[in-house]
């Protein structure tokens, strides 16, 4: 399935709705978009954001990140612009099964994604959140909301690893830009997902828990997860 919409230089912008959930229903169009970091936006293509109702932009990457190349989003009066860094402790994995364990240290960044999912459910309309890549933090992030949904494993993978195809251009040009990023990082592959959402529920089997303990009751669970189903 083509999940792309194309926005100025924006390679990775996509809707989080369509997907089944265990309960037959489907994820909302619509309401929730991750992609790479924002770039080349005209004056239309800002326009083109709004008319998707996107009026709330969370921005995961670090500080300097952000001083390196800022969010053109962050300016334009129309958008409620967040910055929460949601890098884990902050390391690059080296190896290849290093990289599940990076993903669990983003999702269990307390604070920081804590900030994220209240922004989501205090969002008036559509929320846009992204990274540099749109892959790993971003990657995450998408699949903690498709898990709260309910939608399977083979989806949320599949969601994942969309990244590689509409990545390839940008990904040799973040290897120039980032020396110091290792290239089998910025490669998604099924197996990094399929093992950190494993490791994911050795410790909260139920994905309701893991958001009581980021801090949020149930009745806030229950708006996040309308918020997301439609």
């Amino acid at each position: 399935m083509q999940r792309r919409i194309k926005v100025g230089q924006m390679l990775n912008l996509r809707d989080l709705g369509g997907y089944e959930t265990e309960d037959g229903r489907i994820t909302a169009w619509g309401k929730l978009f991750r992609s790479d970091l924002p770039s080349g936006l005209k004056q239309e293509d800002i326009e083109r954001l709004l008319y998707l109702g996107i009026t709330t932009v969370i921005d995961l990457r670090s500080d300097m990140e952000r001083e390196r190349q800022p969010d053109p989003l962050s300016s334009e009066g129309h958008f409620s612009y967040f910055p929460i860094p949601a890098f884990g402790n902050g390391r690059l994995p080296t190896e290849n099964e290093d990289v599940p364990d990076t993903y669990l240290e983003i999702a269990f960044g307390k604070e920081s994604m804590y900030q994220v999912f209240e922004c989501i459910l205090k969002a008036e309309q559509a929320v846009l959140f992204h990274c540099t890549a749109g892959k790993d933090r971003t990657g995450v992030t998408a699949a903690l909301l498709l898990l709260l949904a309910g939608v399977c494993k083979e989806d949320i993978i599949a969601d994942y690893i969309l990244t590689g195809p509409y990545l390839q251009k940008k990904m040799k040009a973040l290897c120039k830009q980032y020396p110091e990023i290792p290239i089998h990082y910025l490669i998604p592959k099924a197996e990094y997902m399929e093992t950190f959402l494993e490791k994911f529920e050795t410790r909260f089997p139920n994905i309701c828990d893991y958001f009581v303990w980021l801090g949020f009751n149930t009745g806030e669970i229950e708006q996040l997860k309308k918020k997301i189903k439609g």
